[in-house]
C-alpha cells in the first residue's frame, strides 16, 4: 500500500444534521489514515454547521470550507478547489463508507490509472443490496473516449449502465483529472438533477486510463433518505431540472463530439424516475403526469431515440407483451389468480403430511395457523379493532397503576428457545446460542425447550393443554411463553436466530423502567394503527422481574383464550401490544423502548452474498436477526459461510 499518497475525501453538507453523526465518524475511522477530510458547509440553516466543528476540533485532518448557499455543484467545486490530496474521493453527508473504502482505492491505483471506479451498497433502512459493476478491467484513453458514447445507456440494456456507473461517490480521482473536469464542471452550477451523470461524462474525456472493479467496495448508498414521490404540484420544477441536466449533457456531446443520444437518455431516465415514483403510491398522479409528458419535446424525442435501443429484438416485443400484461387492471386479476393457485399447491402437500404424522384433525388446525401466518399483515389490519374491543377489559385494571422500580428486579437471565433443543437444533440456531454466550458470560443463559419450559413457567393449565391438541399455534404459544419466562424471572428473552457480533448490554436499560425492547429502523413500518406506531421488536424483549407489563400481558393472554377459546390472528402479540401503547400501560414504556437507525435483518439478507468485513464492523453493534433454514446457501467464501466458521 502506498501510504505516502494524501487523500482528499470532499463531502457536501446542506442540511444533514440527521446523518452527520454516522458519516463523518466513518471517515474518521479509515484503516488509510493519511487523508485530508474537507468538509464543504454549503450555508446550512440547521445544526450541521456546528457538528461539523465539534469533529474538526477533535481531528487535525477535517477542514471546513464555509460558503453560501449555492447547491451541490457548487459546494463539490469549493470542496475539489480546496482539496490538496493526490488523490480524491467524495462522501455524501448521508451515505457511509466501511473502514477500508479509501484502502480498497489506494490499492488498486496505478501510474496508467487516473479513477477507479468500483461496486458499491444500496442501504435502505439498514437493508444491504450489493451493486456489481460489470466487469474488472483497465480502460486505455482510446477505450474511455468510446465508452462515451454508451456510458449511460448501452444497446439492450433497459438499466442504467453498470460498466462504470454515473455517480462521483463509487470511484476514486487523481487530483489532476477532477481538476480539470471542476474547470468545464463550472457551467453546471445551475443543475440540481442528473449532475454526477455530467461529472463522469467529463471524467471520461478527460482521463487517459480507467480501472474497474465488480466488486463492491464499502460504498454505503443511503436510498432510504431520497424523496420517494414528486407531488404533481412541482411537476413543472422538476421537469425544469431535467431540462437543465439535459441541456448541460448536450452541450457537451456535441462539443467532444460523442453521440448525443446519452443526453436524451439521461432526460428519459431522470423523467421515467421522478414520475414513476407516483405508479404504485397515486395512480392518478401517475396518470396526470404521463399526459403532460406526451406534450413534452425532449421527453418525446428521448422516447422514440431511447426505447428502441434499449428493447431491441426480442427484448422489443416482450416489452410490449409485459406492457399489456402487466397493465394495472389486468395485472390485479392475474396476480391474485397466481397467488391463490400457488397457496393451494402450497397447502395440499402440507396437509396431506400432517395427516400421515398427526391426524385429520391436527392437520386441519395447522393448516389453519398456516394460512393465517400467510395472511398476517392484512389480518391484523382488519381485525385489530375487534381485538382491541376484546382485550380493553381485560387490560383495565393494569391502567391504574404503574411498576414499582423499588419493588421489582433487574435479573441477569437470558431465555432462548428451541423447542426440539439445542442439541438437535441447525447449525445455524446452535452458532446464534454460541454467540449469546460468547460475549455475555456473566449473564445465566438458559437454553429452553418442550423438556424443561415448566420449571421456569406457570402458564394456564387449559392453554398448556390445548396447545398439545394443536389448538394453539407454535408460534403464539412461544409469545404466550416469553411474556410468562420475564414475569416469574425477569432478564431477556432473545429470539433463537438472533446472532451477537459484539457485547449487547442487554438489561442496562432497565434501570428506569420495567420493560424495554429493540427498535430497529423497520419497526415504525410493521405496525401502524390509530396514530401509534410500532416500536418494539418481539425476537428481543427485556424486563424486570414481575413488572407490570409483562404481568399485564401474561394475563390478556390467559384471560383472553379462557373466555374465547382462540387467538384470532397471527400477530395477536403485536395486536396485544399495540393496545397496551395505545392506552399508555405501565407509564408508557413502549414509548421509552430502545432505539436503533440499524436494521437486525442485514446479515440475514446478505448470508447468500460474498463475505465483507466492512459490512460486519458496519453492523457489528447491532444484534442480527437470522433464519434457521438457510442450508441452500453456499458456505465458501460467503457471509453464511462466516457465520458458520465462527468460534
Amino acid at each position: 500500500m502506498q501510504n505516502n499518497i494524501c487523500v482528499s475525501v470532499i463531502v457536501p453538507i446542506y442540511n444533514q444534521e440527521k446523518y452527520l453523526n454516522k458519516s463523518i465518524p466513518s471517515i474518521i475511522n479509515q484503516s488509510y489514515s493519511n487523508l485530508d477530510i474537507v468538509l464543504v458547509n454549503d450555508g446550512s440553516t440547521d445544526s450541521s454547521i456546528d457538528i461539523i466543528k465539534a469533529y474538526e476540533a477533535k481531528d487535525n485532518r477535517i477542514r471546513i470550507i464555509e460558503k453560501e448557499n449555492g447547491g451541490l455543484v457548487d459546494a463539490t467545486l469549493a470542496g475539489i478547489s480546496a482539496a490538496k490530496g493526490d488523490w480524491v474521493c467524495f462522501l455524501d453527508p448521508d451515505d457511509l463508507i466501511g473502514e477500508n473504502f479509501v484502502k480498497f482505492f489506494v490499492d488498486n491505483i496505478s501510474d496508467e490509472c487516473d479513477f477507479v471506479s468500483a461496486g458499491f451498497y444500496y442501504e435502505n433502512k439498514g437493508v444491504l443490496t450489493p451493486y456489481n459493476l460489470m466487469e474488472t478491467r483497465f480502460y486505455d484513453r482510446e477505450q474511455l473516449l468510446l465508452q462515451r458514447n454508451n456510458f449511460l445507456c448501452e444497446e439492450g440494456n433497459p438499466n442504467i449502465s453498470n460498466r462504470f456507473f454515473i455517480s462521483r461517490w463509487n470511484k476514486f480521482y487523481r487530483y489532476s483529472l477532477v481538476k480539470k473536469v471542476s474547470e468545464r464542471f463550472e457551467s453546471c452550477k445551475g443543475i440540481s438533477l442528473g449532475e454526477d451523470t455530467v461529472f463522469t461524462y467529463l471524467a471520461l474525456c478527460f482521463a487517459n486510463g480507467g480501472k474497474t472493479i465488480a466488486e463492491p467496495n464499502s460504498y454505503f448508498y443511503n436510498i432510504g433518505s431520497q424523496n420517494s414521490m414528486m407531488k404533481i404540484g412541482k411537476m413543472e420544477v422538476q421537469q425544469k431540472k431535467c431540462v437543465k441536466a439535459f441541456e448541460a449533457l448536450k452541450s457537451f456531446t456535441e462539443e467532444f463530439n460523442t453521440d448525443v443520444a446519452q443526453a436524451y437518455a439521461l432526460y428519459y431516465l431522470l423523467t421515467e424516475s421522478i414520475f414513476g415514483h407516483l405508479k404504485n403510491s397515486d395512480y392518478k398522479q401517475y396518470k396526470a403526469c404521463r399526459a403532460v409528458l406526451k406534450n413534452d419535446k425532449y421527453y418525446q424525442i428521448s422516447k422514440k431515440m431511447i426505447t428502441p435501443k434499449i428493447k431491441s429484438g426480442k427484448k422489443f416485443v416482450k416489452y410490449y407483451i409485459r406492457k399489456i400484461v402487466y397493465s394495472r387492471p389486468l395485472y390485479k386479476i392475474l396476480k391474485g389468480a397466481y397467488n391463490f393457485a400457488k397457496r393451494v399447491m402450497k397447502y395440499i402437500p402440507f396437509w396431506i403430511k400432517n395427516c400421515s404424522k398427526k391426524g385429520i384433525v391436527s392437520a386441519t388446525r395447522l393448516l389453519s395457523f398456516q394460512i393465517k401466518r400467510d395472511t398476517a399483515f392484512t389480518d391484523i389490519e382488519k381485525y385489530l379493532p375487534k381485538i382491541e374491543e376484546q382485550v380493553k377489559p381485560i387490560l383495565l385494571p393494569f391502567l391504574k397503576e404503574n411498576s414499582s422500580l423499588d419493588n421489582t428486579s433487574i435479573e441477569n437471565n437470558v431465555f432462548v428457545l428451541w423447542w426440539d433443543g439445542f442439541e438437535n437444533a441447525p447449525e445455524v440456531v446452535r452458532k446464534c446460542f454460541e454467540s449469546v454466550r460468547k460475549y455475555h458470560p456473566d449473564f445465566n443463559v438458559i437454553g429452553i425447550d418442550k423438556n424443561n419450559y415448566q420449571n421456569y413457567t406457570d402458564i394456564d393449565p387449559k392453554i398448556i393443554e390445548d396447545f398439545k391438541k394443536d389448538k394453539i399455534s407454535v408460534q403464539t404459544f412461544s409469545d404466550i411463553l416469553r411474556f410468562n419466562l420475564l414475569k416469574n424471572n425477569g432478564g431477556v428473552w432473545i429470539d433463537s436466530t438472533i446472532m451477537f457480533l459484539s457485547k449487547f448490554n442487554l438489561v442496562e436499560d432497565l434501570k428506569d423502567k420495567s420493560f424495554t425492547s429493540l427498535e430497529f429502523s423497520t419497526s415504525r413500518d410493521f405496525l401502524k394503527y390509530d396514530g401509534n406506531e410500532c416500536s418494539w421488536s418481539g425476537f428481543f424483549i427485556a424486563s424486570r422481574k414481575n413488572g407490570l407489563f409483562v404481568t399485564a400481558v401474561d394475563e390478556i393472554f390467559k384471560q383472553y383464550y379462557l373466555k374465547y377459546n382462540i387467538y384470532p390472528i397471527y400477530l395477536f402479540i403485536d395486536a396485544v401490544l399495540m393496545i397496551c401503547k395505545k392506552y399508555g400501560l405501565d407509564d408508557k414504556v413502549l414509548d421509552k423502548t430502545l432505539r436503533t437507525s440499524d436494521s437486525m435483518f442485514t446479515l440475514s439478507l446478505l448470508l447468500g452474498k460474498p463475505y465483507n468485513n466492512d459490512i460486519i464492523e458496519l453492523i457489528k453493534n447491532t444484534p442480527q436477526k437470522l433464519q434457521w433454514n438457510c442450508e441452500s446457501f453456499s458456505k465458501e467464501g460467503t457471509f453464511y459461510g462466516w457465520v458458520l466458521s465462527r468460534e
